[in-house]
């Protein structure tokens, strides 16, 4: 990968970062300075989402969500864009159904 592909990659890491803010304060992009310490999560401080982020000419393929290596207790998340394309979001069906839960579900009294 080249510098203007890394550039690129990073400033999407920051941009999606400051757009998570609205729900984590804290979102803040994962530095890694060695390949050893990636384990596919490219935002800090984003609670039960292990976020992964890939900014390509058109979209990452969805086996891209495979590479992210959520803690216990989180979901895997992938955001992707292309370029001149709309963001997209891919998740597994673990964390589409929480997100149903939390958003139609209400407990019975």
């Amino acid at each position: 990968m080249g510098k203007r592909e890394r550039t690129k990659g990073h400033g999407y890491e920051r941009e999606v970062a400051r757009m998570f803010r609205r729900w984590f304060p804290e979102a803040r992009r994962q530095q890694e300075y060695h390949e050893s310490d990636c384990l596919g999560v490219d935002l800090q401080g984003t609670d039960c989402l292990s976020v992964q982020c890939k900014r390509f000419k058109g979209y990452a393929p969805i086996s891209a969500l495979d590479e992210v290596q959520p803690k216990r207790g989180q979901f895997p998340l992938l955001l992707t864009r292309g370029d001149r394309l709309p963001d997209r979001v891919v998740m597994g069906w673990p964390l589409f159904e929480f997100l149903m839960d939390q958003a139609f579900c209400t407990e019975e009294s």
